[in-house]
């Protein structure tokens, strides 16, 4: 499989930042349920809207909404890190409870702004498709290379950094739901005073009612998965050392 690392190096990296490597045991199946259908939820509203409204290209929207949610991802870090902040000082064991956030959420999160300051310093060395049609053929294919790594990886810190959390599992099981609040009204927030309707076709009103629809639900699934959580794994906000890490599989944390 040593193909699939050359191929899609832009992929695997962010997937391997971005996804959680470890499970405080076997995951609740309804927690589990409540993560996917919180995903389910935002994807397909951004699709029906597109679909009844929508006058941009297919690609142009895809590529809006990318954008949009890296950045809110990088707009929620400051609440974020405020977040574990307070569960580390509250925590009945400050030394382990920092030592998983350090290696689970917080790693996560620095290495963002490692991949963005990274990615904005390729574009401006030239690799642009722009310029890539203006080189050799052999400098060009290094180029296109390199910007649909870039593309990849694009595509997927967004997924794994809304759904996971930045592995906020992997800090403890609680912080997915403590979190996932804050992603929702953030990107409210974030459309409120950036985001540009009237070239989508989505009546201002409804983008309104959508986006803030979208984050009650998906706080009243972040309540309900916290109080799930916290019986499965019998812990709560104090609680400190959280479960022994076991190794994640495929499908607790795909």
């Amino acid at each position: 499989m040593e193909w699939v690392y050359l191929a899609f190096p832009g992929f695997l990296l962010a997937r391997g930042i971005f996804r959680p490597r470890y499970v405080h045991g076997p995951e609740e199946p309804a927690v589990a349920g409540m993560n996917r259908l919180r995903a389910g939820v935002s994807l397909v509203t951004g699709l029906v809207l597109w679909a009844v409204y929508g006058s941009l290209g297919p690609v142009d929207a895809f590529v809006r909404m990318i954008v949009m949610f890296t950045f809110c991802g990088a707009a929620v870090v400051p609440l974020y890190l405020l977040l574990v902040a307070v569960m580390v000082l509250v925590s009945r064991d400050r030394r382990e409870t920092w030592s998983r956030m350090w290696h689970g959420p917080v790693t996560s999160m620095l290495l963002l702004g490692v991949l963005l300051g990274g990615a904005y310093l390729v574009t401006k060395a030239g690799f642009t498709p722009d310029n890539a049609s203006r080189q050799n053929p052999l400098v060009a294919l290094v180029m296109f290379y390199v910007g649909i790594q870039l593309a990849l990886a694009a595509f997927t810190i967004p997924y794994y950094a809304w759904v996971h959390g930045y592995r906020a599992i992997d800090g403890s099981p609680l912080l997915r739901p403590l979190v996932m609040p804050l992603f929702a009204w953030t990107a409210v927030v974030v459309d409120r005073l950036y985001g540009n309707w009237e070239d989508t076709g989505v009546p201002d009103t409804l983008a309104l009612v959508t986006s803030v629809g979208g984050a009650v639900v998906v706080t009243l699934l972040a309540v309900a998965e916290y109080r799930i959580a916290a019986r499965y794994h019998g812990i709560g906000f104090r609680s400190a050392p959280p479960p022994p890490l076991v190794p994640a599989d495929g499908n607790a944390t795909s």
